[in-house]
């Protein structure tokens, strides 16, 4: 008669469909520890020995016991005829090489990594069995609410992950029954020594939070349990309105704003439609927020998109758009301005109140200069009065502007300048172009009012600019002389001076938002 631990094994595979053909390959990742052997010899009894390959993970982090697992895994494929392939990681070099991540992450990136690579190279269909067993679903739930989660932390590991090939057939056994079992069979296996260790957060929950809980209530197990199985049926009727609120709010022209705002929540539905471009819960809070008290044109970032605010709809598009080198010269002498067809945009580093108000407010923050680097023609030919509205423009159009002016005496009448203009020399510029581009790496600056040169990544810092606005910053440049930090710092060597007689006047100005 076969133990429980079988019997729930195949149902498990049976309920979830696991092995939908019966016929797949199956790699088992085995660590030599009690779950890992619990798992192929339930795989062994219920007839799957053809199917199985061993994989194990020599991670290299506890010297002889390490080996020891290894040789442990060694000798059971060798008993019981299955192939095996063995992987040694430096994985303490990895962590250090990756940011310094934890040994943990490390060691989780670099098993699934092989394991992703082996699948891939295989020649028939394949799937990936790891050994998670009830408690550490139970362990995982309140790890994820120790540290901040959502409703996908609460639904607990799910049994099969179909593109990556994961499955989980001891998912229904509590480790008591997987002891056992072994136990039943006589069957030695691993023990890590570092799983003791309570300075790991997984060995605390099962080491002191979980027999806490368990004084509070003698049957929280089987509790929450019950509690991530309800919470995994919630999870796929709220994906499943997801979906519907995605066909009917994404289309060609982006996420529609008025769909989003109407929604019963917001912040949940974008973080939602986000979350497969990459989009941190923290950028959509962000989003949200802008969308009901902000205007169009900010421009919010994730490690490879970028999303728009326009006026009615959140376009998005990829980071390499923004990153491409090609450049592209544009002259506008003739009418003295320069449009950057990229959006509205604003920032919490200038306050409007500072600016007259029929002139909208583009400052560091929002700036962005993505697809090309555009050059404008200084001329004393073709100044033109200054725009006191922008209106004219089409909702969502930049405008920069200039004008060459006679410089008045004293030159300090001029100050202070509202963060949105820069003023300079033009004789002392002595050239009929400059260019406005996004920030590169090692740009710098003589700031005016300050001594010596300044990198921009060292103002970005002491300044305690977001990742967000450090992506959007805008610069003009004299060849290769940076003049102005748009909305934040000009340069001081073409600065106005008493024997200054002509000046160049730069101002950017957005179009007022016809939602404002």
């Amino acid at each position: 008669m076969s133990h429980r631990l079988v019997a729930r094994v195949a149902e498990t595979i049976r309920f979830h469909q696991l092995l939908p053909s019966g016929q797949e390959q199956i790699y088992l990742a085995i660590s030599g520890g009690a779950d890992s052997v619990a798992l192929l010899m339930a795989f062994l009894a219920l007839g799957y020995a053809e199917q199985v390959t061993l994989l194990h993970c020599n991670f290299s982090l506890r010297a002889e016991e390490s080996d020891g697992d290894e040789a442990f895994v060694r000798s059971l494929a060798t008993t019981h005829h299955l192939p095996l392939y063995v992987q040694r990681f430096d994985t303490r070099a990895y962590a250090q090489s990756h940011g310094g991540m934890s040994l943990e992450m490390a060691a989780r990136e670099l098993r699934y990594g092989w394991f992703a690579s082996l699948r891939q190279e295989a020649k028939s269909p394949t799937l990936i069995a790891v050994a998670h067993n009830a408690d550490d679903q139970i362990e995982t739930l309140l790890l994820n609410l120790s540290m901040g989660t959502g409703l996908r932390g609460l639904s607990g590991m799910p049994y099969l992950k179909r593109e990556e090939g994961i499955i989980r057939p001891l998912m229904d056994c509590p480790r008591v029954l997987v002891l056992d079992y072994l136990q039943s069979l006589g069957q030695a296996f691993r023990e890590d020594s570092t799983n003791e260790d309570v300075r790991y957060r997984r060995n605390f929950i099962r080491h002191r939070l979980l027999p806490t809980l368990e004084e509070l209530n003698p049957s929280f197990r089987s509790v929450a349990l019950r509690t991530i199985d309800n919470l995994r049926g919630v999870e796929a009727l709220f994906l499943e309105h997801i979906e519907r609120y995605r066909a009917e709010l994404l289309g060609e022209r982006g996420i529609e704003i008025a769909g989003i705002l109407a929604s019963p929540s917001p912040e949940t539905l974008l973080f939602e439609l986000l979350r497969p471009y990459g989009f941190s819960r923290d950028v959509v809070l962000e989003i949200a927020s802008n969308l009901r008290e902000g205007s169009a044109g900010v421009r919010f970032f994730a490690p490879q998109y970028m999303l728009i605010r326009a006026s009615q709809y959140l376009e998005l598009r990829p980071r390499g758009e923004e990153q491409e080198s090609f450049v592209a010269t544009l002259d506008i002498s003739m009418d003295g301005r320069l449009v950057l067809p990229w959006g509205d945009m604003r920032s919490s580093r200038l306050a409007s109140s500072s600016l007259p108000p029929s002139t909208s407010l583009l400052p560091l923050g929002d700036l962005s200069f993505t697809d090309e680097e555009a050059s404008l023609s200084i001329s004393p030919e073709h100044s033109f009065p200054s725009a006191e509205v922008s209106s004219e423009l089409g909702v969502g159009e930049t405008l920069l502007e200039w004008t060459v002016e006679p410089c008045p005496q004293p030159y300090e009448s001029l100050l202070p300048l509202p963060s949105n203009e820069a003023v300079f020399d033009y004789e002392a510029l002595a050239t009929k172009q400059l260019h406005i581009r996004g920030r590169r790496a090692g740009d710098a600056l003589y700031p005016y009012g300050m001594k010596g040169r300044k990198l921009l990544r060292r103002i970005f810092i002491d300044g305690k600019y977001t990742h967000q606005e450090r992506e959007a910053a805008l610069v003009v440049c004299r060849e290769d002389e940076i003049l102005w930090l748009v909305g934040r710092l000009a340069d001081r060597r073409y600065c106005l001076t008493p024997r200054t007689k002509t000046l160049l006047r730069l101002r950017l100005v957005l179009p007022v938002s016809p939602l404002q």
